[in-house]
C-alpha cells in the first residue's frame, strides 16, 4: 500500500513544501509553471495508465465554476498563463484523486504532512536569506492551512488521536489566526458524529473564545480587514458583471493600504491623509494586497455575476443531489476547515492549497443507495 502512494505523497509533500508559492508574482512564475506541468503530468500519467475515464462525483458541482471562470477571461481579453496552469493543474488533481479513491488519497496526505513536518525547520531559516518574500515559503497562514490538513489527515488515518498533535502544534505556533479558525471547525467537523450536541456547543463556545483573543492580540491587523473588504465590495459594485477578471485584484492593484513606521496598515480617510502628507510631511507607504484576504468577496469582485450565478448553479445542483452523494468525515472536515479558513484570508489563491482541496473534493463518492 505504501508502494502504491509514494508518487502522490510526494506530490502532496511538494505542493505542502513549496505552499508558499505565490500565483501570479513574475519571480514566482518558474516554480509555480514546474508545479503545474507536474500535477497535469501526474493526470496524464494516471490517465493512461488507468485507460478507463473516472467521473468524479462533484464535476457537475465544479463545472459551472469552471464555465463562468472561462467565461469571465474571456470577456477581459483572453487567458492569462499563470492562472490557466495554476487551475489547469487543480483540475488535473481533482480527476486523478477521483481515480486513486479516497483510501489511497488520505494516506498519502497523512504521509505527505510527516515529509512537510520533518522539512519545517529548514523551511524556517529560507525566511532569513528571503527577507523580501518571506512569503514564498513560509508565509503563516498557509502553514496554518497545512497544520489544518494534516491535523485531519492524521486523525483519519489513524486510531489514535494524538498522532495529529504535530500538526496541531504547528498550526498553533504560526499564528496563524484563519488557519486556527479552520482548525477549529475542522476538528469540530470531524468529531460531530461522536460527541453530543451540548459539549460540542461548550467547545465550539471555547474555541470561539480563544480565537478572540488571538484577534485581541493583533487587533491592528484585524482592523485592516474592514477596509479591505470595504475596497473588494466596492470593485464588485463598479463592476458587477464580469468582476476585474480573474486574478484582476493583483494584476490591477485594486486592494491597497497605507503603512505607518510601525507596520500598521489602513485605508485612510482624505482628512487623515492630509495631516499625513502636508502638515506632518510623511509620505504613506502603499502595499497593495494580492487577494481580498476573504474568498467569496474575492471572487464576487473579481468574477462578478457571472461566477456568482456560476457558483450558485453548483450550489443548487449540490442540494439537489445531496441524498446521491457520500461525505467521509474527514471529507467534511477538510472541506469545511478550509472554507472557514476562506472567510478570513485566501488560502485557496495559493497553489499548494487549491490542488490538494481539489485532491479531497475528487474523493467524494456517490450513494450506494441513494
Amino acid at each position: 500500500m505504501i508502494r502504491k502512494n509514494v508518487l502522490p505523497t510526494l506530490y502532496f509533500a511538494f505542493c505542502a513544501i513549496l505552499g508558499g508559492v505565490l500565483l501570479p508574482a513574475l519571480g514566482d512564475v518558474g516554480p509555480l509553471l514546474l508545479l503545474a506541468a507536474l500535477g497535469i503530468l501526474i493526470g496524464c500519467v494516471f490517465s493512461l495508465a488507468i485507460g478507463q475515464a473516472h467521473r468524479p462525483t462533484l464535476l457537475y458541482f465544479f463545472a459551472p465554476i469552471w464555465g463562468a471562470l472561462l467565461l469571465v477571461s474571456l470577456l477581459h481579453g483572453g487567458l492569462h498563463i499563470v492562472p490557466l496552469v495554476f487551475n489547469l493543474s487543480a483540475a488535473a488533481v481533482f480527476f486523478v484523486a477521483a481515480k486513486l479513491g479516497t483510501e489511497r488519497v488520505r494516506q498519502s496526505l497523512y504521509w505527505a504532512g510527516w515529509v512537510w513536518l520533518l522539512t519545517l525547520p529548514f523551511l524556517f531559516f529560507t525566511k532569513f536569506y528571503l527577507p523580501d518574500r518571506p512569503d514564498i515559503l513560509m508565509d503563516r497562514n498557509i502553514v496554518g492551512f497545512w497544520g489544518l490538513t494534516f491535523t485531519v489527515a492524521a486523525l483519519a488515518s489513524q486510531k489514535k488521536w494524538y498522532h495529529a498533535l504535530p500538526f496541531v502544534a504547528v498550526a498553533v505556533f504560526s499564528g496563524s489566526r484563519g488557519g486556527l479558525i479552520g482548525l477549529a471547525a475542522a476538528v469540530l467537523i470531524f468529531y460531530r458524529p461522536r460527541v453530543p450536541a451540548k459539549q460540542m456547543a461548550a467547545w465550539a463556545a471555547l474555541g470561539i473564545l480563544a480565537v478572540f483573543g488571538l484577534m485581541a492580540m493583533r487587533t491592528h491587523s484585524v482592523m485592516t480587514r474592514l477596509p479591505i473588504y470595504q475596497q473588494a465590495v466596492n470593485i464588485f459594485l463598479d463592476h458587477p458583471v464580469a468582476g476585474i477578471g480573474v486574478n484582476g485584484i493583483f494584476e490591477d492593484l485594486a486592494i491597497k493600504a497605507v503603512g505607518f513606521a510601525y507596520g500598521e496598515f489602513y485605508i485612510p480617510s482624505p482628512e487623515q491623509e492630509y495631516v499625513r502628507t502636508h502638515i506632518r510631511k510623511h509620505p504613506p507607504r502603499i502595499t497593495h494586497n494580492p487577494h481580498a484576504h476573504n474568498g467569496l468577496l474575492n471572487y464576487a469582485a473579481e468574477t462578478g455575476l457571472i461566477g456568482l450565478a456560476g457558483l450558485g448553479l453548483g450550489l443548487w445542483w449540490l442540494y439537489q443531489n445531496r441524498a446521491a452523494i457520500r461525505w467521509d468525515r474527514w471529507q467534511w472536515a477538510m472541506i469545511g476547515g478550509t472554507l472557514a479558513h476562506s472567510l478570513v484570508d485566501w488560502p485557496l489563491w495559493y497553489y499548494g492549497p487549491l490542488v490538494v482541496f481539489m485532491a479531497v473534493a475528487g474523493t467524494v463518492e456517490k450513494n450506494d443507495h441513494p
